[in-house]
């Protein structure tokens, strides 16, 4: 569940790149470029967190690092992209509606794990607990078109972005979708 999540997360972000079409009419690489603006200033947050505890040798190499990534932030003109949900307002709404529920907010939990999540994998009977694995409250074909679904979206925004052909991709990608619904109704 957490490397799907973290694959619709990927695919979404460059979806949101590559959308040429998006309210501010930026191009792809501006957008790749405030992207990594983002990228580094989150960076440099995680290092400042781990800095106070470094030993005296990691802490100068860390220090060279944020300083470097701020350096980078610095010369990077583009502004920071802003929270990952938000930005998908940028995209059509089915994006924000149907893709980032099946992509993204079905595995959110895994990343982020709670009590909620603990108590669903904990189940108890006549005083005896069993423990299940996150895979068993999801079927093998959904997780498999889960990820066909991701991998595909990264490699169809990326060609049309390019303008090289993909409706062989698309063909495939959707016979395979349709295989695996049908194995997934059996």
């Amino acid at each position: 569940m957490a490397l799907l999540r973290i694959l619709g997360e990927l695919s979404l972000r460059i979806i949101w790149c590559m959308y040429e079409d998006n309210p501010k009419k930026e191009s792809a690489d501006e957008r790749i470029m405030r992207w990594m603006k983002t990228t580094y200033d989150e960076e440099v947050k995680l290092l400042k967190k781990v800095l106070p505890s470094a030993s005296p040798e990691k802490a100068q190499e860390i220090e060279r690092t944020i300083q470097f990534l701020q350096d980078e932030i610095g010369k990077n003109q583009y502004a920071f992209v802003g929270p990952f949900y938000n930005s998908l307002d940028e995209l059509p709404p089915e994006y924000k509606e149907g893709i980032y529920p099946l992509l993204y907010g079905a595995f959110n939990r895994a990343i982020h794990p709670n009590i909620k999540l603990l108590s669903d994998l904990v189940r108890q009977k006549n005083n005896k607990r069993t423990f299940q694995s996150d895979l068993e409250e999801v079927r093998v074909q959904d997780l498999k078109i889960y990820g066909m679904t991701a991998a595909f979206n990264i490699l169809a925004i990326t060609r049309i972005h390019y303008e090289w052909d993909y409706k062989g991709m698309k063909s495939e990608y959707l016979a395979i979708k349709k295989e695996l619904a049908g194995q997934r109704a059996r």
